[in-house]
């Protein structure tokens, strides 16, 4: 008796286990065919492999052997590790100094200097308050509280941190490449 209650409850088990191990797997059949029915993938095509981290059996996969470019999946683990090397509260900072004399024309004799932390918001049209036209203002708003109405010198943007940095002209690069002393005192 003991011997069958064992059986049904060992089989009872093993049925409940891959009810629940077909759930997933038919969930996952399911978003992912949602997902390439996506107007957006009309002329793309996506593929998926799904590993049980305990075990190591593949959960799931669609064109798992097709090599595909990481396009912004690689953005997660570059926002993980910044995360975990650079914490929650982690904020760049980009600041503007000068060097020289302003006169009591206003006239800067010397430069304007952008010291930056490497932002990538910077410039960035995603969020309001990095805005090309929103940064630009409040960099002409805190020259003009310096007292600065002309600079007769140079806008130098300090990039020592980023000695290997490549500016690209496909629109990707840091602000800097679009500044001039114009776009500051217009």
């Amino acid at each position: 008796m003991k011997k069958n209650i064992l059986l049904v409850a060992s089989a009872l088990l093993s049925t409940i286990i891959n009810i629940q191990a077909q759930t997933t797997k038919q969930k996952l059949e399911q978003n992912f065919a949602t997902f390439t029915k996506s107007p957006s993938l009309a002329n793309g095509i996506a593929s998926l492999h799904v590993i049980n981290s305990e075990t190591g059996e593949t959960v799931f996969e669609k064109n798992a052997s097709i090599g595909l470019p990481t396009a912004s999946t690689l953005k997660v683990i570059t926002s993980i590790t910044a995360l975990d090397i650079l914490g929650k509260d982690f904020t760049y900072k980009t600041s503007l100094s000068y060097a020289g004399e302003i006169d009591s024309l206003g006239i800067l004799h010397g430069d304007i200097i952008i010291h930056g932390e490497g932002d990538p918001t910077l410039g960035s049209h995603r969020y309001e308050s990095t805005k090309e036209d929103v940064i630009l203002n409040k960099w002409k708003k805190a020259i003009l509280d310096a007292g600065i109405k002309y600079v007769e010198g140079r806008i130098i943007a300090d990039d020592r941190l980023y000695q290997a940095w490549i500016c690209r002209a496909d629109g990707y690069g840091p602000i800097w490449e679009i500044i001039t002393a114009q776009e500051f005192l217009r």
